[in-house]
């Protein structure tokens, strides 16, 4: 942790913003709009989950800007407007507020710098942005490339504890949303609707969604190097068989 997070909230038109005063001085709308970042830095789209997002180099900053899309059957018919009857109930703030708790608290997740919706009669759009954490590949990436030692599995069920232990609760934790740094340093992203809830069954629901991720995964792809025995290094780890 470099740094304390100073919330501060702004309105820019239609745009409600809340953002870190440490990280970034006065936002406008403009930050959360790719063609315009295009012409003031450099933005690359990647393509992580069914949202749009972005990597962001900014006036010295880096970042990770998404933009929040729905899924499932709904996004037939809809595809990134919501409902919100408050501000802080909305996806990007509450994330944005997540973040900033799970941050503060130590645990291994990436700052968050602003977050932002477009609000008209009760509607919405969202994104957020992010400090983009630099020499990460996500799991899924590198067990495309090589395997990992048993003692890194191990490291991710400890990583894992760590967030159950302080109650987080993540909605999709798979390969996708698990980084690893240059130093085999673990990093888990992606809370859009994650809480903090009493410990229970959701802790195994959490390992279920990623082990399947993985099978899926290895099923689909060409060269993907996961094994069972892998995810028996994970499972004993977590239960510290």
């Amino acid at each position: 942790m470099t740094s304390a997070i100073i919330t501060g909230i702004k309105q820019d038109n239609h745009c409600y913003i809340l953002y870190d005063e440490a990280a970034i001085n006065m936002p406008g709308a403009q930050l959360f709009n790719p063609g315009w970042l295009k012409h003031h830095g450099d933005v690359t789209q990647i393509g992580r989950g069914r949202g749009s997002a972005w990597f962001v180099n900014y006036n010295h900053h880096q970042w990770v800007l998404r933009h929040y899309r729905r899924g499932g059957f709904v996004s037939r018919f809809i595809n990134d407007t919501y409902w919100c009857p408050t501000l802080n109930s909305s996806r990007s703030w509450h994330e944005w507020n997540l973040l900033k708790e799970l941050y503060n608290s130590g645990l291994p997740v990436p700052k968050p710098v602003a977050a932002c919706i477009n609000r008209a009669f009760g509607f919405y759009q969202a994104d957020i942005i992010i400090e983009k954490i630099p020499d990460t590949q996500t799991l899924a990436e590198i067990l495309e490339q090589r395997q990992l030692p048993h003692d890194q599995w191990k490291k991710i069920a400890s990583t894992i504890k760590q967030f159950h232990d302080h109650g987080v609760y993540h909605a999709d934790l798979n390969a996708n949303n698990i980084l690893l740094d240059k130093n085999n340093e673990i990093f888990i992203i992606d809370f859009d609707r994650g809480q903090i809830k009493k410990h229970g069954s959701w802790k195994e629901t959490n390992l279920a969604r990623l082990k399947r991720s993985l099978v899926k995964l290895r099923n689909c792809k060409t060269l993907f190097l996961y094994q069972d025995e892998d995810w028996e290094a994970l499972q004993n780890a977590y239960y510290k068989k």
